[in-house]
Order: structure tokens, then sequence, then C-alpha cells
């Protein structure tokens, strides 16, 4: 549900600050979307706006004048299931992607942390309190919830171009860990998520793929019953 408040009101908020000048400044520069579940109407909404997105695999692209509505999106999700709705994300996304109004950008990138559960990407205070939820596998592992936050962080200093000088030497080190990294191999703060990306995807602890309506076809073909195919 918090997905998809967090779409709607970017897409409400950008639309208002392109259309008021008073709300120039209130325009989003990043959403950061968690195993998001999307409602109906949040598809739709996706489906009737413009959006000018910033690759998130080239993050540390600068912005032209005229590119301030631009947004970078970054979804991350967990593997296919009730509890995110069967991964209905990936129409929105696939909206999203269909909407882009400039042709060099049209990729939105599907990520995916296979051995993730939905419980993975909430607050940690649930894991503490909840034994039921996580004997019932809502929960995976510690080593899971880690490179969740890693890749969001990383996500976050990238997309807002922060010093990682600025960051605590203890949870900076932790950070580069936990994505394969090291600070010698990182240019720019720019650069730290989509390298960290690159290396937990060689690791095969991610999967990243292109979102299009033909992948998404694609992919809802091969989860039905092989009689049905």
């Amino acid at each position: 549900i918090s997905g998809a408040v967090a779409f709607e009101a970017v897409c409400d908020i950008q639309k208002k600050a392109l259309r008021e000048t008073s709300c120039a400044n209130a325009k989003i520069k990043a959403l950061l979307l968690l195993d998001a579940v999307p409602w109906l109407s949040t598809i739709e909404k996706a489906q009737k706006q413009k959006f000018k997105n910033v690759d998130v695999s080239e993050i540390n692209y600068e912005r032209s004048s005229d590119d301030g509505e631009a947004i970078l999106i970054c979804s991350l999700r967990c593997k296919n299931g009730a509890f995110n709705a069967n991964g209905l994300i990936l129409e929105l996304l696939a909206s999203v992607q269909e909407n882009e109004v400039d042709e060099k950008r049209k990729r939105i990138l599907d990520i995916q942390i296979p051995s993730a559960r939905h419980g993975d990407f909430m607050d940690e205070t649930w894991y503490s309190n909840s034994w039921l939820l996580a004997k019932l596998g809502i929960f995976s592992t510690k080593k899971n919830r880690a490179m969740l936050k890693a890749l969001s962080a990383s996500f976050l200093v990238s997309a807002f171009g922060l010093d990682l000088d600025c960051l605590d030497d203890k949870y900076k080190k932790a950070l580069l860990d936990q994505l394969g990294l090291n600070l010698d191999s990182i240019s720019t703060s720019g650069v730290l998520f989509s390298q960290g990306l690159a290396s937990l995807e060689q690791r095969q602890e991610v999967k990243t793929r292109t979102i299009s309506r033909e992948v998404v076809a694609k992919i809802r073909l091969n989860e039905l019953p092989y009689f049905l195919r």
C-alpha cells in the first residue's frame, strides 16, 4: 500500500510542479519502491502520465536545465507471491516505460532479489516482534535484509549525489563490503549504486532485466500451468 501511495503522490506532485510555477521547487528527484504493491488506480495513473526517467544504471547522468522533471525510479522486489500481489509492480513499471517521453532513455529496470521475501522490506521491529510471521516464511535471512539495506542506501547516495566522505567510516565500510566493492573502485558517489548492482548481479544475488510490455507478457505466460500456455 505504501508503494502505491508513494507513486501516486509523486505523480500528483510532479504534475502540479510542472503546471504551477509556485510549486517549481516541489519537483521529485528520486523514487525508491520496496517490493511495492500498486493499486489498479496506480497503474491507471501511470498510463495517463508522461515520464522523464533517468536510467538507474547510469545514475550519475548530469541533468540539463530543461530536464528538471526527470525522475530516478528504482524498484527492488522479491519473488512473485501473494504478499506482493504476484509482482503487480511489473505492470506499473511497464506503464512508466511506455510513457517515457525520451526514446533514448526508454529503459526501466526490474531489480529482483529472488531469495528475499516481502517481509524483508519491512521495518526491523517486525522481525523481533512477530514470531508467527517469521514461521510463515514472510521473512528470509539477515543477509538478504542487509543486502536490501545496502542497495537502498546506495541508490539514495547516488540519486542525491551525497559525498561518501560524509558517511561514518564504519557504516561506509559495511556498505561497500555488502555490495562487494572497495573505495578505490568508486570514482564518484553517482556510480555507487550502478557498480554495486553490477557486483551483486555477478554474484547471482540479484537479477535485473529491462522491462517492457512484451517482457511482462512473457513473464505472465511462464507463470501459467504448462497446459494453458
